[in-house]
Order: structure tokens, then sequence, then C-alpha cells
């Protein structure tokens, strides 16, 4: 933040406080939410897997393409997978073997491909998740279809891989829970389905093959419950992180704020100005060029408390820290409040007439307009504010004495005041480093 340059209010710097506590607030108030989503998902035993709607909305916008890249490429090794089961059909079900080429190749990989395009594009969640049930669903109806042209292989291959594919989409594909269950509810029924039509095979039989599978799928169904809960879990705490860092990060320039800037007069604090001032003169050092420092310190101000009050006077100091933001001529020019009602001003890169021009403005400008308005009933006479000012330059090459500009400044303000006030003086010459 640029506290000399160009002129400026002197409420800017309210305007920038305000900013910055508006963001603090913000901070302040989705760390709030976050607390309270963990405090109920710590709470509740089943808790809801959804969080309030701004959360979701940023949870669904960090996982969204990661959810999408990661299914896809998961899906197309599955489709691989699913294909490279034909070298076991050679050899289990080969009178049939023509007809799984045709099934796997010909019907189940376009469906497949299709449903992985939409997947990849990710036009929506929804979209995406059933996209990924639908790949489980035709891979689980097209085995069961192969093993139905085979009634003697289904306890070696398709159980098993309805199992497999249970364990796709709730494990590795963590297809989210209630997408899950949709799937999982359509594989079961297309294998009670499929258990139902092999009318040769014992009841018994049947039933001993479908109950293991029920039973993987209502514990397959938990597993993908938990980790969706530990995963929004997990999600809420990393969020917590980022924003109390942001929380911190904002409460920090907030406190910035505040300890460079003089909060009555709208200048640079004295902690800003030490800051400000070590580094223009390592800059002056480094390209070997002037570096002025002006004093100004106001007239009688002590009698003006004294007459009008310390209200009146602060209303003088800040009109001054006003008229002093005015009389600047760059950017990089830079007033501070020094104590009481003296400030001071550096010039990075100006020699001693430039200065002494900036410090003549600075007089003239207090001088015409420096003087806050009195009440009706004050009184007392007015008396007019003026300024003095001290200049000096120094041409620096070592970095062991930065004072030495700001020592000769000052003693020329002394100069002034001793003078008649009102005036500006310079150091005699150009301060030696």
């Amino acid at each position: 933040m640029v506290f000399g340059g160009k002129p400026c209010s002197p409420y800017t710097h309210l305007l920038d406080k305000r900013m910055i506590m508006s963001h603090t607030r913000q901070a302040a108030h989705k760390l709030m939410l976050i607390e309270a989503e963990i405090e109920r998902f710590g709470s509740s035993r089943v808790p809801k897997l959804r969080f309030e709607q701004s959360l979701e909305d940023v949870f669904r916008k960090d996982y969204s393409e990661r959810r999408a890249r990661w299914q896809f490429w998961l899906g197309v090794a599955a489709l691989i997978c699913f294909n490279g089961f034909l070298l076991g059909d050679w050899f289990i079900i080969r009178d049939h073997f023509a007809t799984a080429v045709a099934i796997r190749l010909g019907v189940v990989t376009p469906m497949a491909i299709a449903l992985l395009y939409v997947v990849r594009a990710n036009l929506s969640r929804w979209s995406r998740e059933l996209a990924v049930c639908g790949l489980g669903f035709i891979g689980c109806v097209s085995t069961l279809y192969l093993a139905f042209s085979d009634g003697h292989t289904f306890a070696l291959q398709a159980e098993p891989t309805v199992f497999i594919i249970l364990v796709l989409l709730s494990g590795l594909f963590r297809v989210e829970f209630r997408y899950c269950v949709i799937a999982t509810l359509g594989c079961l029924l297309a294998n009670t389905v499929y258990l139902m039509s092999l009318m040769d095979v014992p009841y018994v039989d049947r039933l001993s093959t479908a109950l293991p599978v029920m039973a993987a799928a209502f514990f397959m169904l938990v597993a993908n419950w938990i980790s969706w809960r530990q995963l929004r879990t997990s999600y809420l705490l990393q969020l917590r992180g980022e924003q109390q860092s942001a929380l911190l990060t904002q409460s920090n320039l907030e406190l910035r704020q505040i300890s460079e800037r003089d909060e009555l007069t709208g200048v640079g604090s004295r902690y800003a100005y030490e800051r400000v001032y070590k580094g223009y003169f390592e800059d002056a050092i480094e390209a070997f060029s002037p570096i002025s420092v002006v004093m100004v310190d106001v007239d009688h101000f002590k009698m003006v408390n004294d007459e009008h009050g310390h209200a009146y006077g602060d209303r003088v100091l800040q009109r001054v820290g006003s008229l002093i933001q005015q009389a600047l001529r760059a950017e990089k020019d830079f007033a501070a409040r020094y104590g009481g009602e003296e400030f001071i001003v550096l010039l990075p890169d100006t020699d001693m007439d430039a200065a002494e021009k900036v410090a003549d403005r600075i007089r003239t400008l207090v001088q015409v307009a420096g003087s806050p308005g009195l009440g009706r009933d004050a009184g007392i006479p007015q008396r007019f504010t003026t300024v003095s000012c001290g200049v000096a330059t120094m041409l620096p090459d070592q970095p062991e004495e930065p004072g030495d500009v700001v020592n000769a400044a000052d003693r020329a303000l002394y100069r002034a005041k001793a003078l008649g006030r009102n005036r500006v003086c310079r150091a005699e010459d150009i301060v030696p480093a």
C-alpha cells in the first residue's frame, strides 16, 4: 500500500481497512460453517452425506474434474479387463465363444465407450455417476447372459464377476452412495433373475450362491458409506485448515494496516516510516542516487491546543496530514507522522532543489488551507495554522548511517523555527555519506 504519492482522500485508508475487515468476516463466517459441519459429522452416528449448500458447491467443484479423470481411466482399465475374459470364455464356454465375442466386443464395448465419453465429458455430477453405474450394470448383465447360455458355468464365472463389479462400484470407482445403492440393487436384481431362470439347478444351490453375493453387496455398501463419510470429514478438516490460514492472513493484513497507518492523520505511522526508509536508503546506495528528507512541524501547536482544545488540535493535524499528501509528487514519495505534531517526508531519487520545492509547496498549502473552521461560539480569536520545514539531502554510499540525513533535516527544521517559523530551511550542504 502506498501512503504517499497522488493526492487522495484522508479516508482512503478507511476504505482499505473496511475491505480487509470484510474479507476477514467472510473467512470467519466460512470457518463457522465448516466447524458446524465437522460437529455434525462427528456427533451424528448416521449423518447425511451432504454439506450445507455453499460448502457442497465448493466440494463438488474441487472434486469434480479429478473424479471424472480417475473414473474414466479406471473405466478404460475395467473394459480392457472385461474383454480380456475372452481368454477364459475360450476355455469355459467354447461352444458359445462366438456369442461371447459378439456380446463383449460388439455390444458391451460400444456401450461402454459411450458411457466413458459421458464420464470424461463431466457434464454434470449425476450424469457422470449414472454413467459409471451403467458401466457396472451392463458388465453384470452381459456376464450373466453369457453364463445363462451355458448353465454349468454360473458358479465358476458369473458370481465372481458380479462380486468384482460390486467391489469396483463401491470401492475403486467410489460411486456416490445414493447412486451406488441404485447400481447395487440393479446388479442384485439381475443376478436374482438369472438364478431364478436356472430351473435345472437345485433351489438350495441357487440360494447358497445368492446369499454370499447379497452379503457382499451389503457390506460393500456399508464400506462405501464409511469411505464417503471419511472423505467428506477429511475434506472439512482440510478446508478448516485453509480457512484458518486465510483468516490469519486477513487478520495480519488488518494488523499491518493498523500498524502502518496513523489513524488520526491518514499518513504513514512511525513504524511504516522506519520500514520504508530502510528500503529507500538501500535502493539509493545500490543506484547511487540522492535521497531527500523533509521534516515538517506545526507551528505553535501547543498554543492551538490550549486555546481551542485537543479536539480542534486533532482536526488541525488531520488537515495538515491531508495537505502533505496532496503536496507529494510521485508514487514513491512517502509521508508519515514522526511524532506529536511533527511529520516526515521521504523523497527518493530527489536532489536538494526539488526537495525544497516540495517542502515549500507543503508550507504554502498549509498556510492557505491548514486551519479548520471554528464554531460560532468559540469566543477566542482563531490562530491560523502554519508549518516550518527542514530539508536535507544525502547521496549515500555506505549503509551504516541512514539516520544522518534525518538528523540534518531536523536541525534545518529547528533553524526554520528559530528564524521565525512558517518557512523552509535547507541543510547547509549535501550530507556526506
